[in-house]
């Protein structure tokens, strides 16, 4: 049964122990406490099958949601690299070439009557 709004969570109890699986799966910690919160949004809405098994059935919450970040991680840097434009850096040739382009005109245009 679900806590009712003025009784605690009992899933709260478990908040490390789902800290750490997430932690595990993710290998990083700035998505652990959204994985975290995300879990008990879950455990409020819904109750393990079996009543006894409320540390396990949220362990597994929280490696399906830390599996899911990691996909969506993976598939999100996918798409970046395929529509990401390569940036060049200049040829150092083709900018002494500009250079001095640039140096010739500014002498030509120094060089001309008013």
């Amino acid at each position: 049964p679900l806590p009712t709004p003025d009784a605690p969570n009992p899933a709260l109890a478990h908040a490390e122990f789902v800290r750490a699986v997430a932690r595990g799966v993710l290998g990083r910690d700035r998505d652990v406490e959204d994985v975290l919160q995300d879990t008990f949004v879950i455990a409020q809405d819904r109750a393990p099958r079996r009543p006894g098994a409320l540390r396990a059935w949220l362990g597994t919450i929280a490696r399906r949601l830390s599996l899911d970040r990691l996909r969506a991680d993976g598939r999100r840097a996918r798409r970046e690299r395929a529509v990401a434009r390569g940036e060049t850096i200049p040829d150092v040739t083709d900018l002494l070439v500009r250079e001095e382009t640039r140096r010739r005109l500014v002498e030509a245009i120094a060089r001309l009557d008013e």
